[in-house]
């Protein structure tokens, strides 16, 4: 499941411009000529927060909260205008920037996103062996 769909992107970004940055043939006029490869941003895009959040919650996320979805689109309208080479709008580019500042935060745990956190419970080891059955204890040493 995607963090955001085309339509999301579509209402931030000029209809136009997004047509123009991801039309390779120079003769699509609507969005859905160019759906399928703004699908492929969407999860290129969605492939980075996955990459930044794995470390603290487990991937990809099942309950997509708000800023997540923003961030996703701010990536998306990135690597839009960063597949074609032309030179990225600063606003656009301080967008970005402020979005991966923010994914490092809510992955470091700085901000809350009001889902649990993976504790890695599944990673513990359980033994039958009790304290009492350590062959070193402090009353060997003296």
């Amino acid at each position: 499941m995607s963090y955001c769909i085309p339509t999301e992107v579509i209402e931030l970004m000029p209809l136009k411009t997004v047509v123009e940055l991801l039309d390779d043939t120079g003769t699509a006029v609507t969005v859905e000529e160019v759906s399928p490869l703004l699908v492929k941003m969407i999860s290129k895009s969605d492939a980075l927060i996955d990459t930044q959040l794995r470390s603290r919650y487990p991937v990809p996320l099942t309950s997509i909260p708000e800023i997540i979805k923003t961030i996703s689109i701010i990536f998306t309208k990135y690597n839009c205008w960063n597949r074609r080479g032309y030179d990225i709008p600063m606003s656009v580019t301080k967008e970005y920037d402020d979005g991966m500042r923010l994914l490092k935060e809510i992955r470091d745990g700085q901000v809350d996103i009001g889902i649990e956190t993976d504790t890695g419970e599944d990673f513990f080891i359980k033994t039958n062996k009790t304290i009492e059955d350590n062959y070193f204890n402090l009353e060997s040493y003296q």
